[in-house]
């Protein structure tokens, strides 16, 4: 367990010989890994450091960073001060030339039809993990979907049960990586996951499929896209301080797509999110410890341990309006794919049967025997008031899969919390009509 290696001695260590050699809480935490073959936690450093020394390694860093006396007395160039300030901002400016070219080449060859991209899923998903005690909750799963980032929702169009443009969405799927880490922490005991499983399932942008839309989003759409790639590149950042790695199958949906009707034909390499996705992969090509998987079908197949998923926007299920909801269209489409994937591997002998659908597009949150439908972050909007259907807060999916019980542990992350809540009220109280 973390708790019993950082002994006392080895946070000696660690604040008077490593952190003032390294100057950094994360290569310091590099050097102890590579000195003990072994993967350490920033999060568990930080908190035995705090426990034992009475400070934290940050708060130990800054005070000892010291100031050179008298250098505003001499020149710029001779300045100790200046020129480090110089070097880093160098540095700065020389990492974002070089995203700005790869960013600019992606786009070159995803319009060329140049892109040639084989991602394999990591190893966590095909073997148990080796673990040294008996509490393991399985492997996470966090569905992303249906962001509909760029598109604005006006408050008083929908009875001010909800608001959304860009600076909302990108505070709502921030909060989406902030609480799975805090869900998989803090709610549940703590142990030692092998990694994180993040579909992304589509309608990650609001697109330009309707006028209504195109006028009203916020911004354009390749703006759009490069400003959830950079959020979204964040997010799996944060997930591999808390995860060794993170594999991230992707699908189109039908709000990213280029043409105004549905194509089938080309239809996924044709579509914003398609090039979302390999720029997000391109940003990570040099990270193995994330897999981002981007489907030339509308379909992507992956296996955690016994469980075999497959993961479709869901916007070819049709109906939903009806007295029984979208239950009927669900059932109806997962029996009808259930039966074409049956077929197709009886044919070809390749292994494309599953046993838990996954799908978004309906933006309500229902976890079910053989199918997961994810919510949204966009929450309720203008088009869900006009046709009558239900309130649903914005939210995303999160559950863990075990080789001996398949999915479990159901969760829902609230991306919003609700306003003006009483507080203070009895934890439980007798209701007597």
């Amino acid at each position: 367990m973390a708790v019993k290696f950082w002994t006392r001695a080895k946070l000696t260590q660690m604040r008077d010989k490593i952190l003032p050699q390294e100057r950094s809480l994360a290569a310091a935490v590099r050097v102890f890994e590579q000195k003990y073959n072994r993967k350490l936690s920033v999060r568990q450093l930080t908190l035995r450091f705090r426990e034992e020394l009475g400070t934290s390694p940050g708060a130990f860093l800054a005070s000892a960073i010291t100031v050179p006396e008298h250098t505003e007395e001499l020149p710029p160039l001779q300045n100790p001060v200046f020129l480090n300030k110089r070097i880093s901002t160098l540095e700065k400016e020389l990492v974002y030339a070089r995203d700005e070219a790869k960013i600019a080449n992606i786009i070159r060859s995803v319009c060329h039809k140049g892109v040639e991209y084989i991602a394999e899923p990591p190893e966590f998903l095909i073997r148990p993990p080796k673990r040294q005690s008996s509490l393991y909750h399985g492997v996470p799963t966090l569905f992303l979907s249906d962001l509909h980032h760029g598109e604005q929702v006006y408050t008083e169009q929908v009875n001010y049960a909800n608001d959304f443009d860009m600076e909302i969405s990108r505070r709502r799927i921030r909060r989406v990586f902030e609480r799975t880490v805090y869900l998989t922490d803090n709610v549940l005991t703590p142990c030692d996951y092998p990694g994180i499983v993040v579909p992304m399932g589509g309608d990650m942008v609001s697109g330009n499929i309707h006028d209504e839309i195109r006028e009203s989003n916020e911004m354009p759409i390749f703006d759009v896209v490069l400003d959830l790639v950079d959020i979204l590149r964040g997010g799996i950042n944060l997930l591999l301080e808390r995860f060794p790695s993170v594999y991230c199958p992707c699908v189109v949906g039908n709000h990213g797509r280029l043409d105004r009707k549905p194509r089938m034909k080309n239809g996924p390499q044709d579509n914003y999110e398609y090039i979302m996705y390999h720029l997000l992969a391109e940003a990570f090509s040099n990270e193995p410890r994330v897999t981002i998987g981007v489907s030339d079908s509308f379909t992507a197949h992956y296996r955690i341990y016994n469980t075999r998923y497959l993961l479709t926007h869901g916007d070819q299920f049709r109906g939903g309006s009806g007295i029984a909801g979208p239950a009927t269209p669900w059932a109806l489409g997962d029996h009808k794919l259930r039966k074409q994937m049956a077929s197709i591997e009886g044919w070809t002998e390749r292994p494309v049967e599953y046993d838990v659908l996954l799908i978004g597009h309906f933006h309500q949150l229902t976890y079910m025997k053989s199918m997961i439908v994810n919510g949204s972050t966009k929450g309720f909007c203008e088009f869900a008031k006009k046709m009558n259907f239900s309130f649903e807060p914005p939210k995303q999916a999160l559950w863990f899969t075990t080789e001996d019980r398949g999915k479990s542990i159901p969760l829902e992350i609230f991306v919003e919390d609700k306003k003006d809540i009483e507080r203070g009220n009895e934890w439980v109280s007798i209701i007597r009509p």
